[in-house]
């Protein structure tokens, strides 16, 4: 006997699962009965595919299949629950919905159910029938329902039940103009008519709220639970005839959300210069300031690359966008707006707009008197941005209307300094050739060779030496522009520097030579060059470190045979004692071990703590090690633990 059909289980017979499928979709009565006494045996898990949370008896209601579900509700004592109504009803099986309202009652949920799956018939019972008295409709879900038939059998049940939402069917403006409903009525998210009606774009039902505003005593700028109003919702849909309607009945232009976006903001935001213009002409404040600290200008400017970069990927048309976000600021302009105004981060209009590709906001923002040199939180002013983001023609604009060009932000960059640092070459050769200071220093004291020479931009260096840049200008660090040039892939910045008289044998603050970053960058190359312009092979740094020893440290075994064949001191101490060997051998580099030895390096040497390669191999194991040392005749006894 089967206690639960539902504990069915198909393991993985993907076909015996369809069958089951199509039966009870298909209430195949004889062939549910034959399956059920073929498989009754078995107690396993089973859920149809598009209900998978429902029980069979559930399925069946949602299926209309009458005959399988009396059959398990006679035969196996299935509950009848009120999913099971709710799935009846939306099955819309008569028989099914009779015998489920024997165990259920009807709740404010199956009234909904009704109206969302077009039972209309069933919907007209409950009233007819009194099932029930009082019940909660979900405005949202009648509405994209669209049941409109629903809308009028719950009008002719209680007229005042269809009251706010009705406003967003266009259809219901002859029963809205009955003088007996309730118009000061709102729903549970304090949504009133005027709320509906706004939000979907329904300008008669608006009009004849608005008409009758003081007879209901209703508020036009009354806010709901998401701290918004009906004109808030006109101008977020782009509707200006309501947008004008409500304004002329005294709705507020600066009517704001709970971020103190106001609907100028918005406007704005939607890229609506009739609106924008429309909102300004009743009075919307064109300085008012969000939550954020942005005015509408700073919105607007904002807007245009985040809507560029959405027209470049939709490919659309740029010019018309363009237009309407030109004419919304040359509207803002015209309205006083502040240009000068800094938002939370200190940036102002022109600080935005420096970085977008649209130069005709700057030349509008600068010809209607914009501080140029005005500096954000950072310190930096729009020339900042404009060499940030590689925009020329801004920064060219910016320039010839007498920007500063060497001012500095808090970090001490100037726009050269930024431009060289993102390697942009075109921003960079146009600050040079305008007269950028070449060897103004940051607070890190970089000047721009060094980041040119850090980015391998081979023409900016070039550019810079030929316009008088300094290299042998240091850092904080005391790094020359050739001491990050040895850092690089490429031996051709290096190259151009010391042709150019560069010191190559110059240390940093660590007693680092570019040799010794060449060394540790692995670059053979440029290590070759050095050493060809007579770099000095055996200069140590602050610890007493070589460039033999930093080869040996990082298995370079190519570089180490290179550096000792240019006469590089195979056993040079570094300040405790550690020779390139025992470095070598407690990193178990074998091979750089190996190439030290043929060369004479003393196997016996020990640090200034009496350790000797071989203690280090002994001690960390390295088999190959020991022998490689051992058989270069080693002691044995000597300093081993």
């Amino acid at each position: 006997m089967i206690k639960e059909l539902d504990d069915i289980k198909f393991i993985d017979d993907s076909a015996l699962k369809e069958e089951f499928n199509f039966i009870i979709i298909n209430d195949q009565i004889d062939k549910f009965k034959d399956y059920v006494t073929q498989h009754g045996v078995t107690e396993f898990t089973f859920g149809v595919y598009i209900l998978e949370q429902e029980s069979i008896l559930d399925s069946c209601a949602y299926f209309g299949s009458v005959n399988i579900f009396n059959f398990l509700h006679l035969n196996y004592d299935y509950e009848i629950t009120n999913q099971s109504l709710y799935n009846a009803i939306i099955g819309g099986n008569t028989d099914i919905i009779n015998e489920c309202l024997k165990y259920i009652q009807v709740d404010s949920k199956c009234v909904n159910v009704a109206i969302e799956s077009y039972n209309n018939t069933f919907l007209q019972y409950i009233f007819d029938h009194d099932l029930i008295q009082n019940f909660q409709i979900e405005p949202e879900q009648v509405i994209l329902s669209q049941n409109l038939k629903a809308v009028f059998i719950l009008y002719e049940n209680d007229k005042n039940s269809i009251i706010p939402w009705c406003a967003a069917f266009p259809q219901t403006i002859e029963l809205l103009k009955n003088g007996n409903l309730d118009f000061s009525k709102i729903d549970s998210n304090s949504m009133s008519i005027l709320h509906y009606a706004s939000k979907y774009d329904n300008f008669e039902i608006c009009k004849l709220f608005v008409d009758t505003l003081d007879i209901h005593h209703c508020n036009i700028n009354a806010k709901d639970q998401n701290y918004m109003n009906a004109i808030q919702y006109a101008v977020e849909n782009y509707n200006k005839e309501i947008v004008e309607l409500l304004l002329s009945h005294n709705a507020d232009a600066n009517s704001k959300n709970k971020n103190d976006v106001t609907i100028l903001h918005m406007a704005i935001k939607k890229e609506n210069a009739e609106m924008v213009r429309l909102l300004i002409s009743y009075g919307a404040d064109v300085n008012a300031i969000d939550i954020e600290g942005n005015t509408p200008l700073i919105y607007a400017v904002k807007s245009g690359k985040k809507s560029l970069s959405k027209l470049i990927r939709l490919h659309a048309d740029l010019n018309s966008e363009e237009n309407e976000r030109n004419n919304i600021i040359k509207i803002l302009i015209a309205a006083h707006a502040n240009l000068n105004y800094q938002d939370v981060k200190g940036r102002t209009a022109l600080h935005y707009s420096a970085r977008n590709i649209i130069q005709f906001i700057d030349s509008a923002l600068v010809t209607a008197g914009a501080d140029l040199n005005c500096q954000d939180g950072k310190g930096r002013t729009a020339l900042h941005y404009a060499a940030k983001h590689n925009n020329t023609k801004i920064a060219k604009f910016l320039i010839s209307n007498k920007a500063d060009i060497n001012i500095k932000d808090k970090d001490g960059n100037t726009p050269l300094l930024i431009s060289t640092e993102k390697n942009n070459d075109n921003m960079s050769k146009l600050l040079i050739l305008n007269n950028a200071n070449l060897n103004e220093a940051n607070n890190n004291g970089e000047v721009p060779l060094h980041n040119a020479a850090n980015k391998n931009s081979k023409e900016i260096v070039e550019l810079l030496i030929s316009h008088g840049a300094d290299i042998h200008i240091q850092d904080v660090y005391g790094r020359t522009p050739l001491n990050i040039a040895a850092s690089c892939s490429s031996r051709e910045i290096p190259e151009i520097l010391i042709l150019k008289g560069a010191e190559v044998n110059i240390q940093n603050k660590f007693g680092k030579t570019p040799l010794q970053t060449a060394t540790i960058c692995k670059n053979k190359d440029i290590v070759d060059l050095l050493i060809s312009h007579s770099a000095n092979i055996n200069l140590q740094d602050n610890d007493g470190i070589s460039p033999l020893y930093i080869a040996a440290e990082n298995n370079c075994e190519e570089i180490a045979a290179f550096l000792i064949s240019h006469g590089a001191f195979v056993d040079i101490p570094d300040k405790n004692g550690k020779t390139p060997l025992l470095k070598a051998a407690e990193n178990n580099c074998k091979e750089v071990v190996d190439l030290l030895l043929s060369h004479g390096a003393k196997p016996n040497l020990a640090d200034n703590c009496g350790i000797t390669p071989l203690s280090f191999a002994v001690e960390r194991g390295f088999k190959s090690i020991i022998d490689s040392i051992v058989s270069n005749c080693a002691d044995i006894n000597y300093y081993t633990y």
